[in-house]
């Protein structure tokens, strides 16, 4: 707010972000404003390739739905974790239960582990191959093999050329 020439206040407000529905001529999708009816017609006469495509996108079916991360064998969800946040959890507790180390600083551990791997900080196959160890049946306690394999492995891929180095 800031004080007018006659020495009243005039209240402002921030004005709203204007909407694609509140624009004229702009809808959803193309921003053309076009139902698919209408986006068939001007494909059908134009022939454009841009707007085929969106076309053809509009009417595929739906992609199948990826299988629940619980599903999948280990390897896979490992495999898989680079760039994707939302399986952090979901690999910490299958750490945490094919180690059978349910403590809560463990939990937090093997949290950190996969957020290096989500983050690719650390590749996918340092964390393959520390559990792989800590699942030997030579290793005694398997969550303190698990995070002493770790220790030992991630300093290495970090000096190496490593995405931290």
């Amino acid at each position: 707010s800031s004080p007018s020439a006659a020495g009243q206040r005039r209240e402002t407000r921030p004005s709203a972000p204007r909407s694609a529905a509140r624009r004229p001529g702009l809808g959803l999708g193309l921003g053309l404003g076009l139902d698919l009816a209408e986006l068939a017609r001007v494909v059908g006469e134009t022939a454009d390739p841009i707007l085929a495509a969106e076309l053809a996108r509009r009417t595929a079916p739906p992609a199948p739905p990826e299988p629940p991360p619980q599903t999948l064998p280990t390897a896979e969800l490992l495999a898989a974790l680079p760039g994707r946040h939302d399986l952090i959890l979901v690999v910490a507790r299958r750490l945490c239960e094919e180690t059978g180390d349910f403590q809560p600083a463990s939990l937090r551990t093997f949290e950190k582990m996969a957020e290096a791997v989500a983050t690719r900080a650390v590749p996918p196959e340092v964390l393959i191959d520390c559990r792989r160890q800590a699942l030997s049946p030579q290793a005694g306690h398997k969550g303190k093999v698990l995070v002493a394999a770790w220790k030992r492995d991630t300093p290495h891929v970090l000096k190496s050329g490593g995405p931290l180095s």
